[in-house]
């Protein structure tokens, strides 16, 4: 008797870790990543970078672990560059946003952990503006649009067969920029790109439910 009672619960276990990723469900995630660099020659600082990105998505279950959808994200970029003798003369700050798509596949390794594939497009409009120092004067706004296509791997584990925390490191990108400063001057510019180090770790923090059942009508 105990043996039949412990193969049910083996099997009702089983049965709920693969419920989060049944077609139909809807799965709402968020990514967050981060960038620091910061460079010196000769013990003085030469150049600081660094950086937030975030997504937030939605998206729908398919079959054998497919999901797709959209959502929007938002990027910060800081460059501040320094004199031979260390002192800041510049600091470049970016701000970006808009929608992006993405396609995700989920492939299971055990109960609770899987590998996940996928890819993300996102349109970005970007705001930029210089700042010199000493005396802090700040340059015209400068406008700019982007497409940039990435490509991420990551491990997704399950603590609860509703929830996954997801972690990826590295991530192949391709990034078409338009730029339109204020000036009139226009270019277009394209390059591949791989993130490593710090800007290379990704942690997300994924939720999958039910959507709610249509209701009949009666009579």
């Amino acid at each position: 008797m105990r043996k039949q009672l412990l193969t049910l619960c083996m099997l009702a276990i089983g049965t709920a870790a693969f419920a989060q990723l049944e077609p139909g469900r809807v799965m709402l995630t968020g990514n967050i990543s981060a960038r620091y660099d910061d460079n010196a020659l000769a013990g003085r600082r030469t150049d600081m970078q660094g950086g937030v990105a975030l997504d937030f998505m939605i998206g729908y279950v398919m079959k054998n672990g497919w999901v797709i959808g959209g959502g929007t994200h938002y990027r910060n970029h800081f460059d501040n560059d320094y004199n031979p003798v260390g002192d800041k003369i510049s600091r470049l700050n970016v701000h970006s946003v808009g929608p992006l798509y993405f396609v995700r596949h989920y492939k299971r390794i055990s109960d609770k952990f899987y590998f996940r594939s996928g890819f993300i497009i996102d349109y970005l409009a970007n705001m930029s503006y210089i700042r010199y120092f000493p005396g802090k004067t700040k340059t015209d706004l400068a406008l700019s649009h982007s497409i940039d296509v990435r490509l991420r791997l990551a491990v997704a584990y399950f603590p609860d067969p509703r929830w996954a925390i997801e972690f990826s490191y590295g991530e192949l990108g391709y990034s078409v920029d338009f730029a339109n400063v204020r000036s009139s001057t226009k270019s277009v510019s394209n390059h591949f790109g791989f993130k490593y180090g710090l800007d290379g770790i990704q942690v997300s923090l994924t939720y999958f439910f039910n959507r709610k059942p249509k209701e009949e009508k009666k009579g």
